[in-house]
């Protein structure tokens, strides 16, 4: 039996989210993510910085499953798809938590989070 996917939350779509930003202190991770808290039957992603500069930049990332690790739209390179699934399986339950509103507060989430142990440039 083939498994349904969940849909993409449409980026034009208002749902009143607050994606929380979570930079590389916090993951060990050479990138920044946003976590969103936004369920309502839609695919539990992450979104996931493509360059490793310390400077914010939204407009460039790739969204990733949590559920599945797959790249869902965009693109990383494979060692950079291989450190993300590493931290989202270390943090796939504090990132569903996030996600379905049990973990409502960025700081709640984020002191959930357990980097990983080695870290990346």
């Amino acid at each position: 039996m083939i498994k349904k996917r969940k849909p993409l939350r449409p980026e034009t779509e208002d749902t009143g989210y607050f994606e929380s930003i979570i930079g590389s202190e916090t993951t060990g991770l050479p990138m920044y993510i946003y976590a969103s808290c936004y369920g309502n039957g839609y695919e539990c992603i992450i979104k996931v910085q493509t360059n490793h500069n310390k400077k914010i930049n939204p407009n460039k990332y790739a969204k990733v499953s949590v559920e599945d690790l797959s790249i869902r739209e965009g693109k990383l390179s494979d060692s950079d798809h291989a450190i993300v699934k590493d931290f989202i399986q270390l943090n796939k339950q504090v990132l569903l938590d996030h996600w379905s509103n049990k973990l409502f507060f960025s700081e709640d989430m984020i002191n959930a989070i357990k980097p990983l142990k080695k870290t990346y440039k």
